[in-house]
């Protein structure tokens, strides 16, 4: 049973490498993407970036919501600073400051022909969605993990946790492929 358990748990383990190295790829990929739209928001370009993640919430709501970086210099600070307290749930301290700051990046961005933005925004939202795809079956392959992992090895698997650093997964996927 225990040789099984822990073939079970290698392809499980496996498995979830792979869709991490998917999401790391779709990441990469749209980026790209991001920057073509919106590039002054991917680029450390002097200006402070109003995001500290373009995966975040409010930078997703951002991107899908505004089609262009004309849109956002066209909006009202007010509006945009309504969005984006609305999209962040009001985690932000001055929205007014993100917005000024989103505009500033807007206008410092490259401008594309009107016609590659349609097709730019369907990419990133087709990758965004994919993105949420994935991250919700890593999610779900982690609970599937640490259920399995339950039982096997299991004075290994507490002697790998005690490690700073190495979670359930972790140390799971340690177990799989070594042993005890």
């Amino acid at each position: 049973v225990k040789a099984n358990q822990g073939l079970a748990l290698q392809r499980l383990t496996r498995h979830r490498k792979h869709i991490s190295d998917q999401i790391v790829k779709e990441k990469a990929y749209v980026l790209n993407n991001i920057f073509l739209k919106f590039s002054a928001l991917t680029t450390k370009n002097g200006l402070d970036n109003p995001f500290s993640n373009e995966f975040g919430a409010t930078a997703v709501a951002i991107l899908e919501e505004y089609k262009s970086p004309e849109e956002i210099i066209n909006s009202s600070v007010e509006d945009l600073a309504s969005f984006i307290s609305q999209s962040s749930k009001n985690r932000f301290d001055d929205s007014k400051k993100v917005a000024e700051t989103l505009q500033k990046c807007a206008r410092a961005s490259f401008r594309l022909d009107k016609a590659a933005y349609d097709p730019i925004n369907t990419a990133i939202s087709s990758s965004l969605s994919i993105l949420r795809c994935y991250e919700a079956e890593l999610k779900h392959i982690d609970k599937e993990i640490e259920n399995l992992i339950k039982g096997y090895l299991s004075e290994e698997y507490t002697c790998l946790r005690s490690i700073p650093g190495i979670g359930p997964v972790m140390a799971a996927g340690i177990l799989s492929e070594i042993g005890s």
